[in-house]
């Protein structure tokens, strides 16, 4: 560690600590706290914290500044308490390959868990990091796996690995990657993507490699840690095998036929079965050349690794294919690769000729049955003249009797449209006279007002001007004749009331007013109702018109319902149609008050939303039977008896709204009453 000291760990006896300053040996499993018997590894990181990985209590780290160990173990919320080896990377993250769990590293202080369906349910044994930062590491019975931070590569015996096993993997100076295991020694040539073994075929008998027993000294010499002892490899002094394995072709066979090995192999259709049996000569472990190979044309990647000196190829198809095949020798120099020719000829309707013979025969038959269509086709066509000359004869007939059945179609079609015509103009009547009648009567009150304050006003103004011509002779007369007039004048004053006369006057002329003034509100809520001068867009206040139409109707209205007013104060103005949308209020208010009898309340609400306003007419009336719901906006459809209505309100209604880009619906429970609900936008296209 940073202080110089040497730290051991043992197989069942926990970890010691020697001091070489004073040969003193310090047994760590003394300490309070130090649990772990069995200790895999032991390294350090870059905070110069010593990591000790052990079998049973998880990961414990030392800190030299505080003199303590701390614990990683399923008990802290650790991932596994078997850790066999811990490795600190070139990005100072801390690795850690343990038993029945995934792999993990600590960066920054949070561990980070690699989950991958390539990697799920392996036991990891070793760790460690080649020169471009791939992290490598060795399983127990699944090879080693090499990490570029993305994904994951596998690499064991199918890629030439000697064994799945991994128990002891390094990188060394050239950045080849040593993979120990208990059948010898793997060395991965990196530039080559070849395996090299040191095994027994290489005369190292019961060569067994022990966990993390691989060293390299500074001089690139490897240590070895065996069953057996220790090994020395000397990187100097290893004689590279330079001469490339030369490949020849042994025996090649057809449907288990031999064929000639000087000539190129052709084959007939359908005889596609064929073998190549080649050797790669090797005058240095010949038994550990390997060889790639593919068939050109019919393969485009080379095939696996392998030790097998044939290849075997089946159900070929047609066409020209080049067999390569290539062998490397056991410190992975590739042999040039050889080729072979091999020819599996097309079946008899792929030859030119035969699309040259089908296109005769297809031009023949088609020129043949061309000639039999035509005379198929005469004898069709003087068919079709003389039944086209019968079938035109009763066709002209038919086509009187429809020109017929069209006039009196048509005729029928004018009288219901004149009828139609006659009786929406009926309804439009019927309106007008109840509207008519409604002011009628609300005006006959205030013009009474008037006409009797102007006939009380005019005996006042007659009494007046006698009284005016009593003082006027008074004036002219003297001696008994004056006092005879003075005393006539005074008699006058009792009878007409003199002294009242004033108070009596200003009386009348206040309920002049009050009558013209009340004649004047209704003609201006009629002009509020009707607005035959607006009959384009403008914008307008709503709760004006529907209280116009309140007033207008207000005869209608009897003393025992009540209507009540829920207007929104927050209501803006909206463009629209006035006069249409008027007549909508006096129909839905119209109905609401033939709907009640007796005691009743008429609720009308106005409400503001985003981009539309509300128009509720609720009403505690009769209310409609639910099986006719649904077709009451349907013209000349009504509830009331036989002449009491044409059924035409709603329906006008209904396609004013539309017009207003808006839409109306019914909310009514019979016998409860009715709510017609009107949604119109503030603001709508000129239509």
């Amino acid at each position: 560690d940073k202080m110089g000291k040497i730290w051991v760990g043992t197989n069942g006896n926990g970890a010691f600590r020697l001091n070489p300053k004073n040969e003193k040996i310090e047994h760590l499993n003394k300490r309070d706290g130090f649990e772990a018997q069995i200790i895999n590894k032991i390294t350090a990181d870059a905070d110069d914290n010593v990591w000790l990985a052990s079998s049973r209590v998880g990961a414990l780290q030392y800190s030299i500044e505080e003199d303590s160990f701390a614990q990683y173990s399923l008990r802290e919320g650790f991932l596994s308490n078997n850790i066999n080896d811990i490795f600190v990377d070139s990005k100072d993250r801390i690795w850690f390959a343990s038993l029945g769990a995934p792999l993990s590293y600590f960066e920054n202080g949070e561990l980070v868990v690699l989950n991958s369906e390539i990697i799920n349910g392996i036991n990891f044994l070793c760790i460690t990091e080649d020169h471009k930062g791939i992290i490598w590491i060795g399983t127990e019975g699944a090879g080693i796996f090499s990490y570029d931070g993305e994904e994951f590569e596998v690499f064991n015996t199918s890629q030439g690995l000697l064994s799945n096993y991994a128990y002891s993997i390094k990188t060394d100076t050239n950045n080849n990657i040593w993979i120990g295991s208990r059948k010898g020694i793997s060395k991965y040539l990196r530039g080559e993507k070849l395996f090299k073994h040191f095994d027994s075929q290489s005369g190292f008998s019961n060569l067994r490699i022990a966990t993390h027993g691989i060293f390299e000294e500074q001089n690139g010499d490897l240590w070895f840690s065996t069953f057996e002892g220790v090994m020395h490899y000397q990187a100097s002094h290893e004689n590279k095998n330079t001469v490339e394995p030369p490949v020849y072709f042994t025996k090649i066979t057809a449907d288990l036929d031999a064929v000639n090995l000087e000539e190129a192999l052709e084959l007939p259709y359908g005889k596609h079965i064929f073998q190549f049996e080649f050797e790669a000569l090797s005058f240095s472990e010949a038994q550990k050349v390997r060889y790639q190979y593919k068939l050109e044309g019919y393969e485009s990647e080379w095939s696996i690794l392998t030790q097998n000196s044939f290849a075997h190829y089946s159900h070929v198809e047609d066409g020209e294919y080049t067999f390569l095949v290539k062998a490397a020798n056991n410190d992975g120099l590739w042999s040039t690769a050889k080729e072979f020719a091999v020819s599996v000829e097309a079946p008899i309707w792929k030859k030119w000729w035969f699309y040259v013979l089908i296109a005769l025969i297809l031009t023949v038959s088609i020129l043949a049955y061309i000639r039999f269509r035509l005379y198929r086709l005469e004898k069709e066509k003087k068919k079709l003249e003389d039944l086209v000359e019968k079938q035109t004869h009763v066709i002209r007939k038919e086509k009187e009797n429809i020109e017929e059945k069209n006039k009196v179609l048509k005729t029928t079609l004018d009288k219901l449209q004149t009828t139609q015509g006659q009786l929406i103009q009926a309804e439009k009547m019927a309106s007008l006279g109840q509207l008519t009648a409604g002011l009628a009567h609300e005006m006959n009150n205030p013009l009474n007002f008037v006409q009797a304050g102007i006939r009380a006003l005019e005996a006042n103004i007659d009494d007046t001007l006698e009284l005016i011509e009593q003082y006027t002779k008074a004036e002219q007369a003297e001696g008994e004749e004056r006092e005879e007039i003075l005393k006539e004048i005074n008699e006058l004053k009792e009878e007409i009331e003199f002294e009242e006369l004033p108070d009596d006057t200003r009386g009348l002329l206040s309920d002049i007013y009050t009558g013209a003034e009340r004649t004047t509100q209704i003609v201006a809520s009629l002009r509020d109702f009707s607005r035959l001068d607006e009959a384009s867009l403008k914008a307008v206040n709503i709760h004006e018109g529907l209280n116009a139409t309140i007033l207008l109707l207000s005869s209608q209205i009897n003393d025992e319902v009540t209507v009540t007013k829920n207007y929104d104060k927050n209501l803006p103005e909206i463009e629209c149609y006035v006069s249409q949308l008027n007549q909508v209020f006096l129909h839905l208010l119209t109905n609401a008050i033939q709907s009640i009898e007796g005691e009743g309340e008429i609720i009308i609400s106005t409400r503001n939303t985003d981009k539309t306003v509300e128009i509720s007419f609720k009403d505690t009336g009769s209310g409609i039977k639910k099986e006719v719901l649904d077709k009451i906006f349907d013209p000349f459809f009504t509830t009331k008896d036989v002449g009491e209505g044409k059924g035409l309100g709603l329906s006008t209604s209904y396609g004013i709204i539309q017009n207003h880009d808006g839409h109306i619906e019914v909310k009514s429970e019979e016998g409860k009453g009715s709510e017609f609900i009107i949604s119109i936008p503030k603001k709508i296209e000129e239509v």
